[in-house]
């Protein structure tokens, strides 16, 4: 039963096929994350004068 609680999954056969794709996904998602916060400053500018 302990060495359920210890197993890290480090001797499973298909380990690459888990952890690149997740790896991945993550780093995309950080990407779109910055992307889209710039894309959306530069629609809607903190420091607009339009409304003086």
């Amino acid at each position: 039963m302990i060495d359920v609680v210890f197993h890290t999954g480090h001797t499973h056969p298909d380990l690459w096929w888990i952890l690149v794709p997740s790896l991945l996904s993550f780093i995309l998602g950080l990407i779109l994350g910055n992307y889209t916060h710039h894309v959306s400053n530069w629609l809607r500018p903190d420091h607009s004068t339009s409304g003086e």
